[in-house]
């Protein structure tokens, strides 16, 4: 804004007002008469010891300082000018281009979230535009759905930064991928941010654990012999069976050993045969490979 004063004892006539840059380099000046200032549209008459005011517009086309001209043109008389600066600023977004890669994850199980930093490295604020960075729609790809992104809602100042946060949960098995397009107001955007990993088989359980074995002990006082063997040295669990014990033990844990050791608490005679796991077993190896996973 500025002032044009009239200082002397007689009305001054102004035939013209302008605005306007030497050279079109990074902007234009620009007289802003509705609304701005109180001079009014030209040609006006400012009575003696008068004073208006006039507004005047800087529209910058680059990040760069820019000098114009503010032209008053009395009537009659000589134009007087004065110098106008502005400088243009402009929100810059770093990277450009970006990539995270995840490792091997398993169907159905989410990552450890990767993190990537946006930087604001221009001179005004940044701000994010629809479809936001945390949204579904600024997934795009073969695979949007295995991926999920928060952080980076709110404006970034310059000289500041952001963080986004990317999970990836494979909903299938193979190479997956999608692309994260982060939209703003910088002038160098978007940001495009590749994403891959690959989604892998759940482990299959180990029903009969390397060096183990499973045995059937068909016996009297089942109650009995189980209490007496599940604590022998070599024995990893007992379980009553119907009328027989389900040991797994050592392979090299021998069967005479828990035939004595039955004998030891009166059962004289036991039938001691080699097992396939029972789909009991399977189940509870899968219960403790989820417990674990867990």
């Amino acid at each position: 804004m500025g002032t044009i004063a009239n200082n002397g004892q007689a009305t001054l006539s102004i035939s013209s007002i302008l605005a306007q840059p030497p050279a079109p380099v990074g902007g234009t000046y620009t007289r802003i008469t509705s609304p701005g200032g109180s001079c009014g549209a030209t040609p006006f008459n400012l009575g003696a010891l008068a004073s208006c005011t006039v507004w005047i517009r800087f529209t910058p086309t680059a990040a760069v300082t820019s000098s114009g001209i503010f032209r008053i043109t009395p009537s009659p008389g000589v134009a007087e000018n004065f110098t106008l600066t502005g400088t243009g600023t402009q929100p810059l977004i770093s990277p450009t281009v970006a990539a995270l890669s995840f490792p091997n994850v398993q169907v159905g199980n989410p990552s450890l979230p990767a993190a990537q930093i946006v930087s604001n490295t221009g001179t005004a604020q940044l701000a994010f535009v629809a479809p936001l960075p945390n949204s579904a729609g600024a997934l795009s790809g073969a695979n949007p759905g295995d991926f999920v992104v928060t952080g980076c809602a709110a404006a970034v100042n310059a000289g500041s930064n952001c963080t986004l946060n990317v999970t990836f949960t494979p909903i299938a098995l193979g190479a997956r991928s999608a692309t994260l397009t982060v939209n703003s107001t910088a002038t160098n955007g978007p940001l495009v941010i590749s994403l891959s990993g690959t989604g892998v088989a759940l482990p299959e359980p180990v029903v009969t654990p390397p060096g183990t074995k499973r045995l059937d002990v068909d016996c009297d006082h089942v109650t009995t012999g189980l209490q007496a063997v599940r604590h022998m040295d070599g024995v990893k669990s007992a379980t009553v069976f119907g009328q027989s014990m389900r040991l797994l033990v050592n392979e090299n844990l021998p069967e005479k050993a828990i035939e004595n050791r039955l004998g030891e608490v009166g059962i004289a005679h036991a039938e001691i045969r080699p097992i396939l796991p029972s789909l009991e077993d399977v189940f509870v190896s899968l219960t403790k490979s989820g417990g674990e996973k867990s």
